[in-house]
């Protein structure tokens, strides 16, 4: 007999089966809006690169994208582990909070944001 916990982890992990785990640089996606993670080739939407570039403070050869999310199951908030990546959310209009170290922000602003940067964000679930 397998419990539960076994399933959940197997679920979760069909579920994130579709997160790009390679990051590139802004500036070189605006170049080349191509992540190339294993044998897939993600096109980025070259309008929400630019978008982006125009917002943030940072540099763009400091902002990493994809950017993700954490979502612990059953949460309604997801967290960022870098600041930088807050930076970026925060720079884009959502307000990270920080606490112990995480960046939390509400799910339906990360779910927001996902729509308005199409390939830019993700969100992983996590078993927490």
């Amino acid at each position: 007999m397998v419990d539960i916990e076994t399933v959940l982890r197997i679920e979760l992990g069909r579920i994130n089966q579709g997160i790009v785990k390679a990051r590139r640089a802004l500036s070189s996606l605006l170049d080349d809006p191509v992540i190339r993670d294993g044998e897939r080739c993600i096109r980025m939407n070259t309008e929400a690169l630019e978008n982006i570039r125009r917002k943030c403070t940072l540099p763009s050869t400091r902002i990493f994208l994809p950017i993700t999310f954490y979502l612990p199951a059953g949460s309604y908030e997801c967290y960022l582990l870098s600041r930088g990546d807050a930076t970026v959310v925060r720079d884009l209009g959502l307000n990270p909070d920080e606490r112990g170290g995480r960046f939390w922000v509400a799910k339906w602003k990360v779910r927001e944001l996902t729509k308005r940067y199409p390939g830019c964000f993700q969100v992983v679930i996590t078993q927490e």
